[in-house]
């Protein structure tokens, strides 16, 4: 664990919600200092093999186990309070089946840092993504190739209905990611659904492009929000499991949320 260096903190610490909880207060000082302060690319290991991620000041490489070893703090806790500090707008976590990504929102406003060149992905709300059309988003190997995978059986399988043009990838990849990063739902979980659509009589005629999974359709509901309800009820035993909601400021548990993770 990287000791050298220092952080600031601002004293309008003192009024927030997270000062008053000192378990949450503990999680949010060790983001602050687990987070880097110069751009970096480092390597995570993927099953066999590995992929080479671009980290950006204010962001760090997230793992629940080694994480709750350093925090002396059970790993379902330690999770509760992190996605606490989500909710409460403190941090971005951007996760996949390999590792978590989380990124301090207005990091260098609140580290008095001058604003960095950005590229690739922001790390929080002062920094948008892909901020230059040159840049080149950054993602996992299997996502690349389940993207390139369900384009082509789509070309092949409905080629007067396969949407076309040079953007079609890179619109895919960024949908699939926005379902991960945004919606919640997990990359293998991504998979199975949409691999159980091309098989059943009605879903597999309703997806020509993976662009547009995150559209409206009726009910005010997303595509892909349709497609799983539809594959958790086919598929009972692949169904997320629901969780506790607990309101922020109480702790009190106030309904139920599903876990996509």
């Amino acid at each position: 664990m990287m000791t050298c260096g220092w952080i600031k903190l601002h004293r309008k610490l003192l009024n927030s919600m997270v000062f008053t909880n000192e378990g949450l207060l503990k999680v949010w000082v060790w983001c602050l200092l687990k987070a880097n302060h110069e751009e970096e690319w480092v390597s995570i290991k993927t099953g066999r093999g590995s992929t080479e991620v671009k980290i950006l000041p204010g962001q760090f490489i997230f793992g629940r186990k080694t994480a709750s070893k350093e925090l002396k703090m059970k790993s379902s806790t330690l999770w509760k309070r992190m996605q606490k500090l989500k909710k409460v707008e403190n941090l971005n976590i951007e996760s996949d089946t390999h590792f978590s990504l989380v990124s301090i929102i207005n990091w260098n406003s609140y580290q008095g840092l001058k604003e960095s060149k950005r590229t690739g992905k922001g790390t929080g709300k002062e920094q948008p993504r892909n901020t230059n059309k040159n840049d080149k988003k950054i993602y996992t190997a299997t996502l690349e190739k389940f993207a390139a995978d369900y384009i082509k059986y789509i070309s092949e399988t409905f080629p007067t209905k396969s949407p076309k043009g040079k953007n079609l990838k890179h619109n895919s990849l960024s949908v699939l990611d926005k379902l991960i990063r945004i919606d919640g739902f997990t990359e293998d979980y991504i998979f199975k659904s949409l691999r159980w659509a091309q098989k059943d009589d009605f879903w597999k005629v309703q997806i020509y492009s993976l662009a547009g999974l995150r559209k409206k359709t009726s009910g005010d509901l997303t595509k892909f929000q349709n497609l799983s309800n539809a594959y958790d009820k086919d598929q009972p035993e692949q169904a997320k499991p629901k969780i506790p909601v607990y309101n922020i400021e109480t702790g009190e548990v106030y309904g139920v949320a599903i876990n996509d993770r």
